[in-house]
């Protein structure tokens, strides 16, 4: 009894796991891990490194029934990305897109990092979505989502008033209040000064 518990206490292990935290990286920086056995001394050393990365897309407004490119950069990565193993779209519904419709597009390179672009060509727009995009950097999957607004125009009728001006409306329907559209007016022929009017 006594023997057999004191065997099981020595083969029993733990798993202990540090996490180093770092608020803001500007270059990729080495780090040392030091673990040390409290009750004999002994310790072990691990060097790594943080490494700074990026990814950036934006968001974008298109009109229905367009066609649209998301680009999303990627930045401070080391090892070569291949477009079929690396990198990967999906859609609003969790769905892969078809390699087809994206493509990769290296960039510069500073040193042992570099950078590159693949865009996404989404074709007819119909409605409001968030696709994301991943890429495999270094050993790890990050991701970026980007969000498209598809809008409406509608023009409305000419109003004709007195002295002969004419007023031309248009409406602009389906955009998210995040966007700020700026709206300006070109008349065709003539220097009569056109009003621009934004929302």
């Amino acid at each position: 009894g006594q023997n057999i518990r004191s065997q099981l206490e020595a083969l029993a292990t733990i798993k202990v796991t540090s996490e180093l935290k770092v608020e803001s990286v500007d270059a990729d920086t080495p780090v040392t891990c030091k673990v040390t056995v409290r009750s004999t001394g002994d310790s072990s050393t691990k060097n790594g490194e943080v490494r700074q990365f990026g990814l950036h897309a934006h968001d974008d407004v298109v009109l229905k029934d367009t066609d649209v490119s998301l680009s999303c950069k990627v930045d401070g990565f080391h090892d070569d990305i291949d477009k079929a193993n690396d990198i990967k779209w999906f859609k609003s519904d969790g769905s892969e897109e078809d390699s087809s419709k994206y493509t990769w597009t290296p960039g510069t390179s500073n040193g042992a990092n570099k950078s590159g672009t693949t865009t996404l060509t989404v074709t007819k727009v119909q409605s409001d979505a968030v696709y994301t995009c991943k890429v495999h950097i270094d050993s790890n999957w990050q991701q970026k989502t980007v969000s498209v607004n598809a809008i409406e125009l509608t023009p409305v009728g000419d109003v004709v008033q007195a002295e002969v001006k004419t007023i031309a409306r248009i409406i602009v329907t389906g955009l998210k209040q995040t966007y700020t559209p700026v709206i300006s007016w070109k008349k065709e022929g003539g220097s009569t000064n056109v009003k621009r009017r934004e929302p």
